[in-house]
Protein backbone atom coordinates (compact mmCIF):
# COMPACT_ATOMS: atom_id res chain seq x y z
CA UNK A 1 0.00 0.00 0.00
CA UNK A 2 1.40 3.90 -0.76
CA UNK A 3 2.41 5.90 2.50
CA UNK A 4 1.71 8.80 3.50
CA UNK A 5 4.25 11.00 2.42
CA UNK A 6 3.58 9.47 -1.37
CA UNK A 7 -0.27 10.57 -1.37
CA UNK A 8 0.93 14.03 0.64
CA UNK A 9 4.31 14.99 -0.41
CA UNK A 10 3.19 18.59 -0.35
CA UNK A 11 2.99 18.14 3.87
CA UNK A 12 6.79 16.84 4.11
CA UNK A 13 9.08 19.45 5.38
CA UNK A 14 10.97 21.22 3.08
CA UNK A 15 14.21 19.76 3.96
CA UNK A 16 13.13 15.98 2.54
CA UNK A 17 13.55 15.23 -0.18
CA UNK A 18 12.95 11.97 -2.12
CA UNK A 19 16.00 10.12 -3.01
CA UNK A 20 14.95 8.50 -6.31
CA UNK A 21 12.09 9.95 -8.76
CA UNK A 22 10.26 6.67 -8.65
CA UNK A 23 9.18 5.67 -5.17
CA UNK A 24 9.77 1.91 -4.43
CA UNK A 25 6.00 1.33 -4.94
CA UNK A 26 6.41 2.48 -8.52
CA UNK A 27 9.58 0.40 -9.30
CA UNK A 28 7.82 -2.46 -8.05
CA UNK A 29 4.68 -1.78 -9.95
CA UNK A 30 6.55 -1.43 -12.98
CA UNK A 31 8.84 -4.43 -12.52
CA UNK A 32 4.92 -6.91 -12.22
CA UNK A 33 2.58 -5.29 -14.74
CA UNK A 34 5.14 -7.05 -17.58
CA UNK A 35 4.60 -10.65 -15.76
CA UNK A 36 0.95 -12.01 -16.79
CA UNK A 37 0.39 -14.68 -14.06
CA UNK A 38 0.51 -11.62 -11.12
CA UNK A 39 -2.31 -9.00 -11.09
CA UNK A 40 -1.01 -6.36 -9.10
CA UNK A 41 -3.16 -3.86 -7.48
CA UNK A 42 -1.67 -0.04 -7.29
CA UNK A 43 -4.01 1.89 -4.78
CA UNK A 44 -1.79 4.88 -5.22
CA UNK A 45 -3.56 6.44 -8.11
CA UNK A 46 -6.91 5.93 -6.53
CA UNK A 47 -5.77 7.70 -3.41
CA UNK A 48 -4.50 10.28 -4.82
CA UNK A 49 -7.42 10.86 -7.11
CA UNK A 50 -9.71 11.28 -4.11
CA UNK A 51 -7.30 13.21 -1.79
CA UNK A 52 -8.43 16.39 -2.99
CA UNK A 53 -11.96 15.84 -1.99
CA UNK A 54 -11.65 17.93 1.20
CA UNK A 55 -11.84 14.80 3.36
CA UNK A 56 -8.41 13.16 4.45
CA UNK A 57 -7.43 9.63 3.51
CA UNK A 58 -4.77 8.93 6.54
CA UNK A 59 -4.88 9.50 10.31
CA UNK A 60 -3.43 13.05 10.74
CA UNK A 61 -0.90 12.21 13.56
CA UNK A 62 -0.33 8.56 11.97
CA UNK A 63 0.60 6.87 8.64
CA UNK A 64 -2.68 4.29 8.72
CA UNK A 65 -5.56 5.10 6.88
CA UNK A 66 -8.51 6.60 8.28
CA UNK A 67 -11.77 4.77 7.28
CA UNK A 68 -12.46 6.79 3.98
CA UNK A 69 -8.44 5.84 2.94
CA UNK A 70 -9.45 2.46 4.45
CA UNK A 71 -12.86 2.53 2.14
CA UNK A 72 -11.18 3.54 -1.11
CA UNK A 73 -8.64 0.42 -0.28
CA UNK A 74 -11.16 -1.58 -0.24
CA UNK A 75 -13.30 -0.57 -3.21
CA UNK A 76 -10.11 -0.80 -5.58
CA UNK A 77 -9.31 -4.47 -4.62
CA UNK A 78 -13.28 -5.46 -5.08
CA UNK A 79 -13.65 -4.34 -8.52
CA UNK A 80 -10.40 -6.26 -9.03
CA UNK A 81 -11.53 -9.15 -7.88
CA UNK A 82 -14.52 -9.08 -9.20
CA UNK A 83 -13.07 -9.85 -12.80
CA UNK A 84 -12.35 -13.56 -10.97
CA UNK A 85 -15.74 -13.62 -9.02
CA UNK A 86 -18.44 -11.37 -9.97
CA UNK A 87 -20.34 -11.60 -6.85
CA UNK A 88 -17.88 -9.50 -5.50
CA UNK A 89 -18.82 -5.42 -5.71
CA UNK A 90 -17.69 -3.02 -3.35
CA UNK A 91 -20.80 -1.94 -0.71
Amino acid sequence: APDKPSIYPEYLPGGFKPVRPESRLDQLTAYLKDDPKIKFVNLAQDLKAHKNNGQALYLKTDTHWNHLGAYIGYAQLMRTLNGWFPVLTPI
